[in-house]
């Protein structure tokens, strides 16, 4: 579950029609961003009826990741993990181009005494553009932004401890790029001020076949500021 924090900004969305949209101009939104929440629900359906809701919330320094599966009208225990983010940051330039930076550790305590530390310092970054009016949607111009991610880097380190044993430290490190409109996302203007800055989008995907049907949502909010 710990994918879904770390990959959220890098994920194609669609964003649905919302009400209470606030318009914005390029000067409001330009602006080396600070995050002060995110927060993401994913909720995956297979074709049985079973579903799976996963959450990842940060708040300031913090945070937490859960998950729980839902089976037959019975559920599972939640399963959460709580982890720290250092400099989470949101440039945006006038220029058309912006940046997202941020570090992220998680510490897993097994009941082997085996503790293991994984830091991830990720960056995306790629261009935007404001979209026009669409009446049909009830969207005036300047209520949603296209963020188009064109590079992508994940560099972790991963500390390993086994009791009174010698820590194994392990390293990664990934890169991708993409080309324009390959992994874009649709984020509205739910509320836009000189300092305050809030985006929403909403994910959709369903597959049915002669088993049934499968789908998948996420929802997605942060709000930003200087």
């Amino acid at each position: 579950m710990k994918k879904l924090i770390f990959s959220a900004l890098s994920i194609a969305l669609l964003a649905g029609a919302m009400t209470s949209c606030g318009k914005t101009t390029k000067g409001k939104l330009s602006n080396d961003w600070k995050f002060e929440s995110f927060n993401i629900k994913s909720v995956d359906t297979q074709e049985n009826g079973d579903y799976t809701v996963g959450t990842a919330t940060s708040s300031g320094s913090t945070i937490t990741i859960t998950a729980q599966e839902f089976s037959n009208g019975s559920s599972s225990p939640m399963v959460s993990s709580t982890g720290t983010v250092t400099d989470p940051t949101f440039k945006i330039n006038k220029d058309g181009t912006w940046r997202i930076d941020r570090t992220l550790s998680f510490t897993d305590n097994s009941t082997i005494g085996e503790t293991k530390t994984t830091t991830s310092v990720q960056m995306d970054s790629g261009t935007w553009s404001f979209i026009g009016k669409n009446k049909e949607e009830d969207f005036k111009k300047n209520e949603r932004v296209l963020f188009n991610t064109l590079a992508t880097s994940n560099n972790s380190t991963e500390v390993k401890t086994i009791g009174n044993s010698p820590s194994i430290t392990t390293t990664s490190s990934t890169s991708k790029t993409f080309k324009l409109g390959e992994l874009a996302t649709i984020y509205i203007v739910k509320e836009s001020k000189r300092k305050e800055l809030e985006l929403t989008t909403e994910a959709g995907s369903s597959t049915t076949t002669s088993n049934g049907s499968s789908s998948n949502v996420i929802e997605t909010s942060m709000k930003l500021v200087q």
